[in-house]
């Protein structure tokens, strides 16, 4: 079919074949490839499951009560939503988001002779999902406004794969732009809790600083994968704009897109507790420095990041060989160019893994090859 062979090339392959060379190192290989975490899920979350194990119904696709009150609840307590704009009955609970990103174009009537931005670089599902409508998607730089006639504006915050923070002003901007011009704003928010420094957090489109205190043309997308270590539940939540949801909800209930009774008791409990969020957060944060001292200190430049699970670096190559670096060392990363053309010279490093020590231990020898006379004054590793 035309419509598949039009798909971009996704990363698989190729991190498969990196993978196979890593694990020629000794010691085998570590991937810091996919952003699968690799810390347990929490106690409380994993009884919250198994209390609930006897669910012999079906669940529907709205959910539970439970859980898109806890999902609303989490939304005002944690990032400022005006508790006036969103009900439990605002939340669509997702089987975890990736489905939503390629669905969402297709969902919402977008298709042939229609555009739909992404970020530049981009989560490849962002694209995959324009493609799979029938539209034409294109990158947007960042700062740029959209292209005349765009009918959808991905916008995602804290990146992937960059790390990088959406400052407020800018999504004033995209927000003020898509009501002028009948467009919707799609923000996916999955790692927002994540900031690594308490003095530069990450502003939410739910805030009524950027949205001016309506949510009208923004539809706003969460994720447990990743804050509560949940990405094998497959569960996440979506809420926004009060006339694109009731369609959605009916759509949704059509395709039969229903998450299990049980995780989403699951994921409940987990929204409902912050303690385990803050925790991984500084988890990822202590990753984050160190893992960015030792790729400087072996010749590489990481850019952008802020926030979130990856690390954006370069050292001024293709990203296919600077790739191919890693797997030489027994590491497993990403090629910069499955995210679009600004990655064409930069891998993106994930901190799920929890052998980010050994990682560094095999980075900070192959340094001496390239910069033996470099030292960077302040590096502790």
């Amino acid at each position: 079919m035309k419509i598949h062979a039009e798909l971009p090339g996704l990363y698989i392959g190729q991190v498969t074949e990196n993978m196979a060379l890593a694990r020629t190192y000794p010691g085998g290989a570590i991937s810091m490839a996919g952003g699968s975490p690799e810390d347990p899920v929490p106690a409380f979350i994993r009884e919250a499951l198994t209390e609930l194990s006897d669910a012999h119904g079906y669940t529907p696709a709205s959910g539970t009560v439970g859980f898109r009150t806890a999902a609303r609840d989490w939304m005002i307590r944690r990032l400022g939503a005006p508790a006036e704009l969103i009900s439990a009955d605002d939340v669509i609970p997702l089987v975890g988001t990736k489905e939503l990103l390629t669905l969402l174009p297709t969902l919402l009537g977008i298709g042939e002779g229609d555009t739909i931005a992404v970020p530049d670089p981009s989560y490849p599902s962002f694209p995959v999902g324009a493609i799979l409508s029938g539209a034409t998607p294109y990158y947007l730089p960042a700062g740029e406004l959209p292209q005349p006639g765009t009918k959808l504006i991905w916008v995602n915050s804290p990146s992937n794969p960059t790390g990088e923070i959406v400052g407020a002003d800018y999504l004033t901007a995209l927000i003020t732009w898509a009501r002028a011009n009948d467009a919707l704003i799609a923000a996916d928010e999955c790692y927002i809790e994540f900031h690594w420094d308490e003095s530069d957090k990450c502003v939410s489109v739910l805030s009524e600083a950027v949205n001016g205190g309506s949510l009208d043309n923004i539809l706003a997308i969460y994720s447990m994968s990743k804050r509560s270590n949940l990405a094998g539940y497959r569960v996440g939540f979506m809420t926004g704009d009060p006339s694109t949801l009731p369609n959605l909800k009916r759509l949704r209930d059509y395709l039969g897109l229903m998450v299990p009774t049980p995780i989403l008791g699951a994921a409940a409990a987990a929204l409902r507790d912050d303690d385990h969020v803050e925790a991984q957060r500084l988890i990822y944060a202590d990753r984050a420095a160190r893992m960015t001292a030792a790729l400087e200190y072996a010749g590489f430049q990481v850019d952008l990041a802020r926030a979130g699970l990856f690390l954006w670096a370069t050292e001024g190559k293709s990203s296919y060989d600077s790739a191919r670096w890693f797997a030489q060392r027994g590491i497993a990363v990403t090629e910069g160019a499955s995210f679009g053309p600004a990655g064409e010279k930069y891998v993106r490093i994930a901190l799920t893994s929890t052998r980010v020590d050994e990682a560094i231990a095999r980075l900070v020898p192959a340094s001496h090859e390239a910069q033996a006379q470099r030292e960077p004054a302040g590096v502790q590793l």
